[in-house]
């Protein structure tokens, strides 16, 4: 029900978490199958890989304690300020983009797609009629009549 504050901060760390235990077992992985293959190098390059942690100390270095463990809450304030928005400055290319999106922007492909496809359901509606009328079957039989010679002006 009413969770106290403190108790929410506990799902976005325990999926952080789970995403760095699994980059680092898809590293270890790696590293295992190049260490099959012969390749030292690149398996050493899989194992010592600080890429598959995040945040990465480029990132956020407050992150990371003086004795090279996980600052919880400096890490949470980063995952905080990275993915929710609210109560932190909005990028203004993210801004930008978003009003972008939401204005309806035609381009000359589109009214080009539109023009052709209503010249093909007239047409698809003419030929329509013309099954529905008969009509087709009168002009068939007259020009099957021209074509065998049975008038003289053929």
């Amino acid at each position: 029900e009413d969770a106290p504050a403190d108790s929410w901060k506990e799902f976005p760390l325990w999926l952080w978490a789970v995403h760095n235990d699994i980059s680092r077992s898809k590293a270890n992985r790696a590293s295992e199958a190049y260490e099959k293959l012969g390749r030292k190098g690149q398996a050493r390059k899989w194992e010592n890989d600080m890429k598959a942690v995040y945040p990465h100390i480029d990132q956020c270095i407050s992150c990371f304690a003086a004795d090279g463990t996980w600052d919880e809450d400096s890490v949470y304030n980063h995952l905080e300020k990275e993915y929710w928005i609210f109560g932190h400055d909005v990028n203004e290319k993210v801004d930008e983009f978003l009003e972008y999106r939401e204005k309806p922007h035609y381009g000359v492909g589109t009214y080009l797609c539109l023009a052709i496809g209503g010249l093909i359901t007239t047409w698809l509606v003419r030929k329509r009629k013309l099954r529905i009328s008969g009509r087709h079957k009168k002009e068939d039989v007259l020009s099957d009549r021209f074509s065998q010679g049975k008038y003289r002006d053929s």
